[in-house]
């Protein structure tokens, strides 16, 4: 995009890392800020990051001008037999929210999903407390489908999810 450089993330990349380079390099190259955050990181990836029928392609979004991973977006679960895909996305560095990145980054990854891997439907779940994310999701044309009762727990409180999706058909790009 104009002000950032989307570098891939899928678990191909995560085999290569972990086998062939030290922590200090794994820990800069995910823009990780911790020896917690790596443990985690690779937690993930020991208990299985893809499945028989679903996987994920996640791109760090890293600002060009700093050079600076600041956050990340993709499609967390994909499922290509289905066509479908949740997108998802996280800032990593909060001086860059409100700035207009997080919509930078995912609008051509939804063309992409689309038009390059064949998605017929794009689905995104929110958080209720998050107006920020809705708004994001919103410009991008996707419509509220439902709200997903006590779906996830986020600091020991069991939150809703809203669902929202678009179809290759009502992407305007």
């Amino acid at each position: 995009t104009k002000r950032l450089h989307l570098r891939l993330l899928n678990a191909a990349v995560y085999e290569e890392l972990y086998q062939s380079y030290d922590d200090d390099f794994i820990m800069h190259y995910l823009g990780l800020d911790s020896i917690k955050a790596l443990q985690l990181e690779k937690e993930k990836f020991k208990m299985g990051l893809t499945c028989y029928d679903r996987t994920f392609e996640i791109y760090q979004m890293i600002d060009k001008a700093s050079k600076q991973v600041i956050g990340m977006t993709g499609f967390v679960r994909w499922w290509p037999k289905h066509h479908r895909a949740e997108i998802g996305y996280a800032l990593s560095d909060f001086s860059f929210e409100g700035k207009g990145y997080t919509k930078e980054a995912t609008l051509p990854l939804v063309e992409y999903g689309f038009n390059k891997l064949g998605l017929q439907r794009i689905e995104a779940l929110v958080g209720t407390s998050n107006p920020a994310s809705t708004k994001i999701i919103e410009k991008m044309g996707m419509k509220k489908e439902g709200q997903m009762r006590n779906h996830y727990v986020r600091n020991n409180l069991a939150e809703d999810s809203i669902l929202y999706a678009i179809l290759k058909e009502e992407w305007k790009g």
